[in-house]
Protein backbone atom coordinates (compact mmCIF):
# COMPACT_ATOMS: atom_id res chain seq x y z
CA UNK A 1 0.00 0.00 0.00
CA UNK A 2 1.69 3.55 -0.74
CA UNK A 3 1.20 6.73 0.88
CA UNK A 4 -1.19 8.35 -0.76
CA UNK A 5 -3.70 5.49 -0.31
CA UNK A 6 -2.63 5.38 3.57
CA UNK A 7 -3.35 8.99 4.11
CA UNK A 8 -6.96 9.12 1.87
CA UNK A 9 -7.59 6.11 4.48
CA UNK A 10 -6.40 8.13 7.51
CA UNK A 11 -8.25 11.18 6.57
CA UNK A 12 -11.55 9.53 5.65
CA UNK A 13 -11.37 8.14 9.51
CA UNK A 14 -10.51 10.78 11.18
CA UNK A 15 -13.31 12.82 9.29
CA UNK A 16 -16.03 10.18 10.54
CA UNK A 17 -14.98 10.05 14.13
CA UNK A 18 -14.14 14.18 14.40
CA UNK A 19 -17.42 14.78 12.33
CA UNK A 20 -19.64 12.46 14.91
CA UNK A 21 -20.23 15.03 17.96
CA UNK A 22 -20.63 18.56 16.17
CA UNK A 23 -23.03 17.54 12.98
CA UNK A 24 -26.53 16.47 13.05
CA UNK A 25 -27.73 13.37 12.19
CA UNK A 26 -28.27 13.55 8.14
CA UNK A 27 -24.95 15.56 8.13
CA UNK A 28 -23.04 12.54 9.72
CA UNK A 29 -24.54 10.24 7.70
CA UNK A 30 -23.51 12.07 4.59
CA UNK A 31 -19.79 12.29 6.01
CA UNK A 32 -19.99 8.88 6.64
CA UNK A 33 -20.87 8.29 3.07
CA UNK A 34 -18.13 10.05 1.94
CA UNK A 35 -15.94 8.58 3.99
CA UNK A 36 -16.94 5.07 3.00
CA UNK A 37 -16.38 6.18 -0.39
CA UNK A 38 -13.57 7.84 0.02
CA UNK A 39 -11.91 4.43 1.29
CA UNK A 40 -13.32 2.13 -1.57
CA UNK A 41 -12.04 4.39 -3.88
CA UNK A 42 -8.66 4.19 -2.51
CA UNK A 43 -9.06 0.56 -2.21
CA UNK A 44 -10.07 -0.11 -6.05
CA UNK A 45 -7.09 2.42 -6.82
CA UNK A 46 -4.35 0.03 -5.15
CA UNK A 47 -5.95 -3.08 -6.63
CA UNK A 48 -5.40 -1.70 -9.97
CA UNK A 49 -1.77 -0.52 -9.41
CA UNK A 50 -1.30 -4.28 -8.74
CA UNK A 51 -3.22 -5.87 -11.24
CA UNK A 52 -0.35 -8.03 -13.69
CA UNK A 53 -1.10 -6.84 -17.70
CA UNK A 54 1.01 -9.38 -19.98
CA UNK A 55 2.65 -7.27 -23.06
CA UNK A 56 0.45 -6.45 -26.14
CA UNK A 57 3.37 -6.76 -29.08
CA UNK A 58 0.76 -3.77 -30.99
CA UNK A 59 0.83 -1.66 -28.11
CA UNK A 60 2.40 1.71 -28.51
CA UNK A 61 4.77 1.00 -25.35
CA UNK A 62 6.00 -2.54 -27.15
CA UNK A 63 6.08 -0.75 -30.49
CA UNK A 64 5.86 2.86 -30.38
CA UNK A 65 6.57 3.00 -34.47
CA UNK A 66 3.77 0.64 -35.05
CA UNK A 67 6.64 -0.61 -37.55
CA UNK A 68 6.24 -3.91 -39.16
CA UNK A 69 8.76 -6.28 -39.66
CA UNK A 70 9.97 -6.73 -43.58
CA UNK A 71 10.51 -10.76 -43.84
CA UNK A 72 10.35 -12.35 -47.19
CA UNK A 73 10.32 -16.31 -47.91
CA UNK A 74 12.44 -16.74 -50.84
CA UNK A 75 13.58 -19.75 -53.56
CA UNK A 76 15.82 -19.22 -56.46
CA UNK A 77 18.12 -21.14 -58.70
CA UNK A 78 21.73 -20.34 -58.93
CA UNK A 79 25.24 -22.36 -61.56
CA UNK A 80 28.35 -22.04 -60.29
CA UNK A 81 30.56 -22.78 -63.41
CA UNK A 82 34.78 -23.45 -62.53
CA UNK A 83 37.21 -26.05 -63.59
CA UNK A 84 36.21 -28.73 -60.71
CA UNK A 85 32.46 -27.67 -60.40
CA UNK A 86 29.48 -27.50 -63.01
CA UNK A 87 26.72 -27.32 -60.36
CA UNK A 88 23.16 -26.44 -59.90
CA UNK A 89 22.18 -25.06 -56.33
CA UNK A 90 18.23 -24.73 -55.27
CA UNK A 91 18.49 -22.06 -52.80
CA UNK A 92 15.46 -21.24 -50.16
CA UNK A 93 15.37 -19.93 -47.08
CA UNK A 94 14.22 -15.89 -45.13
CA UNK A 95 15.70 -12.38 -46.10
CA UNK A 96 15.20 -9.95 -42.92
CA UNK A 97 15.29 -5.98 -43.71
CA UNK A 98 16.90 -4.77 -40.65
CA UNK A 99 15.87 -0.95 -41.34
CA UNK A 100 15.91 0.59 -45.01
CA UNK A 101 19.39 -0.75 -46.29
CA UNK A 102 20.54 -3.49 -43.96
CA UNK A 103 19.26 -7.02 -44.53
CA UNK A 104 20.48 -10.39 -44.01
CA UNK A 105 19.74 -13.43 -45.32
CA UNK A 106 19.61 -17.06 -43.99
CA UNK A 107 18.69 -20.57 -46.19
CA UNK A 108 19.19 -23.96 -47.20
CA UNK A 109 21.02 -25.75 -50.05
CA UNK A 110 20.21 -28.33 -52.20
CA UNK A 111 22.71 -28.93 -55.48
CA UNK A 112 24.03 -31.24 -57.86
CA UNK A 113 27.25 -31.46 -60.17
CA UNK A 114 26.08 -32.06 -63.97
CA UNK A 115 29.60 -33.59 -64.59
CA UNK A 116 29.46 -35.80 -61.61
CA UNK A 117 32.95 -35.83 -61.48
CA UNK A 118 32.87 -34.52 -57.57
CA UNK A 119 29.54 -34.71 -56.12
CA UNK A 120 26.99 -37.99 -56.83
CA UNK A 121 23.27 -37.41 -56.39
CA UNK A 122 21.52 -34.41 -54.27
CA UNK A 123 23.84 -32.68 -51.80
CA UNK A 124 22.10 -30.13 -48.86
CA UNK A 125 23.87 -27.42 -46.94
CA UNK A 126 23.02 -24.00 -45.55
CA UNK A 127 23.90 -20.31 -46.23
CA UNK A 128 24.07 -16.76 -44.72
CA UNK A 129 25.10 -13.32 -45.91
CA UNK A 130 24.62 -9.84 -44.69
CA UNK A 131 23.42 -7.72 -47.36
CA UNK A 132 23.42 -3.70 -47.94
CA UNK A 133 21.09 -2.18 -50.26
CA UNK A 134 22.29 1.35 -52.04
CA UNK A 135 19.10 4.16 -52.22
CA UNK A 136 16.17 4.74 -50.34
CA UNK A 137 13.62 1.66 -49.47
CA UNK A 138 9.88 2.50 -50.85
CA UNK A 139 7.54 -0.36 -49.62
CA UNK A 140 5.50 0.14 -52.81
CA UNK A 141 8.18 0.11 -55.30
CA UNK A 142 12.03 -0.07 -55.11
CA UNK A 143 14.69 -0.51 -57.97
CA UNK A 144 18.48 -0.95 -55.86
CA UNK A 145 21.79 -2.29 -56.04
CA UNK A 146 22.12 -4.52 -53.84
CA UNK A 147 26.54 -5.50 -52.39
CA UNK A 148 27.07 -7.88 -49.22
CA UNK A 149 29.14 -10.90 -48.37
CA UNK A 150 28.01 -14.35 -47.06
CA UNK A 151 29.46 -17.94 -46.43
CA UNK A 152 27.97 -21.51 -47.16
CA UNK A 153 28.57 -24.90 -45.49
CA UNK A 154 27.61 -28.23 -47.05
CA UNK A 155 28.28 -31.93 -47.31
CA UNK A 156 30.45 -32.93 -49.62
CA UNK A 157 30.44 -36.61 -51.34
CA UNK A 158 33.57 -36.00 -53.44
CA UNK A 159 34.77 -39.20 -54.74
CA UNK A 160 38.77 -37.79 -55.99
CA UNK A 161 40.18 -37.54 -53.01
CA UNK A 162 43.43 -35.90 -54.74
CA UNK A 163 41.42 -32.93 -54.52
CA UNK A 164 39.29 -32.90 -51.37
CA UNK A 165 39.03 -35.87 -48.72
CA UNK A 166 36.96 -33.99 -46.60
CA UNK A 167 32.61 -35.33 -45.99
CA UNK A 168 32.35 -31.15 -45.51
CA UNK A 169 32.61 -28.33 -47.85
CA UNK A 170 32.50 -24.39 -46.89
CA UNK A 171 33.47 -21.31 -48.71
CA UNK A 172 33.26 -17.60 -48.57
CA UNK A 173 31.78 -14.98 -50.98
CA UNK A 174 31.26 -11.25 -52.09
CA UNK A 175 28.11 -10.82 -53.66
CA UNK A 176 26.98 -8.22 -56.15
CA UNK A 177 23.56 -8.08 -57.28
CA UNK A 178 19.95 -5.93 -58.42
CA UNK A 179 16.84 -6.00 -56.02
CA UNK A 180 13.59 -5.15 -57.67
CA UNK A 181 10.80 -5.13 -54.83
CA UNK A 182 6.91 -4.45 -55.74
CA UNK A 183 3.69 -5.07 -53.87
CA UNK A 184 5.58 -7.42 -51.50
CA UNK A 185 7.26 -9.25 -54.22
CA UNK A 186 10.50 -9.09 -54.88
CA UNK A 187 12.93 -10.26 -57.85
CA UNK A 188 16.82 -10.71 -56.99
CA UNK A 189 19.26 -10.92 -59.87
CA UNK A 190 22.73 -11.35 -58.11
CA UNK A 191 26.18 -13.05 -58.82
CA UNK A 192 28.73 -14.46 -56.52
CA UNK A 193 32.38 -15.16 -56.67
CA UNK A 194 32.86 -18.07 -54.44
CA UNK A 195 36.03 -18.72 -52.70
CA UNK A 196 36.48 -22.71 -52.10
CA UNK A 197 39.43 -23.62 -49.23
CA UNK A 198 39.87 -27.02 -51.31
CA UNK A 199 38.45 -26.66 -55.18
CA UNK A 200 39.16 -24.07 -57.89
CA UNK A 201 36.95 -20.90 -56.99
CA UNK A 202 33.67 -20.65 -58.92
CA UNK A 203 31.77 -17.76 -60.29
CA UNK A 204 27.96 -18.28 -59.69
CA UNK A 205 24.79 -16.66 -61.25
CA UNK A 206 21.12 -16.33 -59.75
CA UNK A 207 17.87 -15.48 -60.16
CA UNK A 208 15.48 -15.79 -56.92
CA UNK A 209 12.19 -14.51 -56.20
CA UNK A 210 10.77 -13.45 -52.38
CA UNK A 211 6.89 -12.79 -51.37
CA UNK A 212 6.48 -10.77 -48.15
CA UNK A 213 5.61 -12.67 -44.74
Amino acid sequence: MNKSTLYTLVTAGLLSVVSTPVLSDDDISEARKASNAAIEKAFNQEKSEEVFEPFDPDSPDFNPNNEEINAYFYAGLTHEDSDDLNIWIVESGVRVLFDDNWSGRANVLMYWDDRKDLFEGMNFGGSGALLYSIGKYNPSFSLRPVIGAGFYIADNQCDDTTVCDEDVTGGVFPEVGFSMLTGGIEVYGYTRYVYHPELDNGTQLGLSIGYKL
